[in-house]
């Protein structure tokens, strides 16, 4: 505030009387610019000012509220189905065993819940115990280029371990023989495996117990035995091996199978190896096929008692060795018995004789009992023949010389020529070729005959191996 005029008005002695004047005053007015007319004009502003900043600050309240329930939402986790979770709070397993679903755990940094797949993973040990490959890039990838057949590498005198490979593995005899594995592994743990494995050192954790396996596998067991075909016995103690590395880990990894995929000796001394094999694979071969035969031959001859049989004829020798008659004959008898088809209990089970055995008894005893017959009837024909003979000889003679002429010329194969009478002592010269249809004839006869035998030693022949072929079918069956 200012005065705009100040108006005194005062009087001096001794000086002229003046006229007298009105009282002094001050009159005050507000300048239209002042402070006044400013606070008036900012009131608006403040106030609008005031109003954006309480609206920004309920939306950062609600952005806080909102990034606090996200925050809290953070820690849920899908559990796939061939997945198991762990619930870590401060590092600390709370629970190790959660079923696939939706499952919540404490968000980040408090905790987390850590997804175990429990699908069966498969790794391939290639490069450590094989030959080494130039260029070799396979590793124990699956998926790189596949690297060079043993087949066609080289043979060298000597494994040089400074080329990044020429891995081999000594067995309990003393030699060396390379080998490639294949394992299949699961993760049956869920929390012990989260809490002591990094899944990026997983594989190579697998591969060292696998090695430590096959090393001590092959350190108990002979080459011969390495290279051969059956190698579960091998396998089963390089897995046992292996799975005890991994369970004193603490790596909650199950072996599910171990198995040798590739296996070869030395590549210098390969071929050796190979012939000795071959050789015994030949003979292998021919020991079951002579045992197949000889199975067959047992059975197609006696059928379920050949054992017995067999038994039985050893005893027998033992008998006849130790000049022990009466056993023998006992033991004969009994074996007549069963090769005439009487049961017989051997091995706790009921057998009987069958096959050639049988129908060779059959046919003797047809035989012996057609001799017999024949025999019988030649002497009843001969005593006949002898009182025919004793009554009237000349008569008999000529009536069995008749018989046996007609019965001659009887046959179909025989021509006949009538000459008429002359005195004894005459050439008679007949030139003449052979009748054309008795040829012929003769000819089919012998023809039929021959065919006729043919085709029963062509039926034998057959019945025969068809018997071969039951028992071969049997014995596979069991």
């Amino acid at each position: 505030m200012k005065a705009d005029h100040v108006l005194l008005h005062d009087g001096h002695e001794g000086g002229p009387a003046e006229p007298p004047a009105r009282a002094g005053s001050v009159t005050l007015r507000a300048d239209a610019d002042g402070p006044a007319d400013n606070q008036a004009m900012l009131d608006p502003a403040n106030q609008s000012l005031s109003e954006a900043l309480n609206i920004l600050l309920k939306l950062i309240y609600l952005g806080v509220f909102v990034l606090c329930i996200v925050y809290a939402f953070s820690g849920l986790r899908r559990v796939q189905e061939n997945e198991r979770g762990v619930r870590l709070l401060f590092g600390k397993v709370v629970d190790g065993d959660l079923s696939p679903g939706l499952q919540y755990g404490p968000p980040f940094p408090f905790g987390e819940v850590v997804r175990v797949g429990q699908s069966v993973e498969e790794v391939h040990v290639r490069k450590p115990f094989w030959p080494y490959i130039q260029g070799d890039t396979r590793a124990d990838d699956p998926n790189a280029p596949v690297d060079q057949s043993v087949d066609k590498l080289t043979p060298t005198q000597s494994l040089k371990p400074d080329q990044g490979g020429s891995g081999s593995l000594i067995t309990g005899d003393g030699n060396i023989v390379h080998a490639r594995w294949k394992v299949q592994y699961k993760r049956a743990n869920a929390s012990t495996f989260a809490a002591n494995m990094l899944p990026e050192q997983e594989r190579q954790m697998v591969m060292a117990a696998v090695e430590r396996g096959a090393v001590r596998a092959c350190a108990q067991t002979s080459i011969d035995s390495v290279l051969s075909a059956n190698q579960g016995s091998l396998a089963s103690i390089a897995k046992q091996v292996a799975q005890d590395t991994l369970d004193k880990a603490e790596s909650g990894i199950v072996i599910e199978s171990l198995s040798m995929t590739e296996v070869t000796p030395p590549l210098w001394v390969r071929k050796s190896f190979q012939n000795v094999q071959s050789a015994v694979a030949k003979k292998q071969q021919e020991e079951e096929r002579a045992s197949t035969d000889a199975s067959a031959t047992l059975n197609q001859a006696a059928g379920d008692a050949a054992p017995y049989l067999v038994a039985q004829i050893d005893e027998y020798e033992k008998a006849i060795a130790t000049n022990d008659q009466a056993k023998g004959d006992a033991i004969l008898e009994g074996m007549r018995r069963v090769m005439s088809g009487e049961p017989v209990d051997f091995g706790g089970t009921s057998r009987r004789a069958s096959g050639e055995v049988t129908s060779m008894i059959a046919d003797a005893g047809a035989y012996r009992a057609e001799v017999v017959s024949a025999a019988k009837s030649t002497l009843a024909r001969f005593q006949v023949m002898n009182e025919q003979f004793n009554q009237n000889p000349m008569l008999m003679l000529q009536r069995e010389w008749g018989g046996a002429v007609n019965t001659f010329t009887s046959r179909r194969t025989i021509s006949q020529m009538f000459l008429p009478p002359g005195r004894s002592g005459d050439l008679v010269q007949v030139l003449i070729n052979q009748d054309p249809t008795l040829a012929r004839d003769i000819e089919r006869e012998v023809n039929e005959e021959q065919g006729r035998r043919a085709q029963q030693r062509q039926l034998q022949r057959q019945k025969n191996e068809g018997i071969k072929t039951e028992v071969r079918q049997e014995m596979s069956g069991e």
